[in-house]
């Protein structure tokens, strides 16, 4: 699980090719438009820019209030686009075999105090967590502290996944087995994510991830694209 500067460098390409992918599906995200117009435009701007997306999809597009509960693929992308819609963006691609793997939220066209209003509670929460990511953290307890912040804000739990994983020659990567439910302890080198994803009945999903290096002397994140939520349906 820990990566050699040269890893590091291979993984902040295919964060940077993905940050560009992503604002190309978002200007492609218009009302009127099928969700299927996001899809096409992300995976052609991974492969435009010399990356892969990842399996048939490249991610996982949503939109509208069961954007955050359909798994069906043909159903999502068949959607018709609505201003005010929100849209997930979970997006994993690679580079010379090494992955990426980011989320955020988007809405279509124009904005919406309820959807802020969630996307903040989620994001303070992802935020508190990663302020304490560092060596000899346990993840876990990591997870623990996202999870008080999403409870006082009113967020349902049994809604929200609330995910630690690294990120390497594989999107999801554990040492063990065990390490998916029971969590680990936190090394310099490391490059992780934590997938932070609500679901709520009404508005959709509001997602939030970032890949992260774990260094001696502090965090540096691999993306930078910027964490307010997008509004679709502007050109880059």
């Amino acid at each position: 699980m820990v990566k050699t500067p040269a890893e590091v460098s291979l993984l902040a390409k295919a964060a940077a090719i993905n940050d560009i992918a992503v604002l190309d599906a978002a200007a492609a995200a218009t009302s009127g438009r099928p969700l299927s117009d996001m899809v096409n435009a992300y995976r052609l701007s991974m492969v435009r820019q010399g990356g892969t997306f990842l399996g048939q999809r490249g991610m996982m597009f949503g939109a509208g209030p069961d954007g955050g509960f359909v798994l069906d693929n043909h159903y999502a992308e068949a959607k018709i686009l609505a201003k005010g819609d929100a849209v997930v963006f979970d997006c994993c691609g690679k580079y010379e075999l090494y992955h990426c793997d980011l989320a955020r939220t988007g809405i279509v066209e124009q904005g919406s105090a309820r959807l802020t209003e969630l996307y903040m509670v989620v994001r303070e929460a992802l935020e508190a967590a990663e302020a304490k990511l560092k060596p000899g953290a346990n993840t876990e307890d990591l997870k623990a502290i996202a999870a008080e912040i999403l409870s006082r804000g009113g967020l349902d739990l049994k809604l929200t996944t609330l995910a630690w994983h690294n990120v390497g020659l594989d999107v999801v990567e554990y040492a063990h087995p065990s390490d998916r439910t029971k969590g680990w302890i936190v090394e310099p080198g490391m490059v992780m994510n934590f997938e932070l994803f609500h679901r709520d009945p009404d508005i959709g999903g509001v997602h939030l991830e970032d890949s992260i290096h774990v260094t001696a002397s502090g965090l540096e994140y691999l993306s930078t694209l910027p964490r307010d939520v997008i509004v679709t349906g502007k050109g880059n």
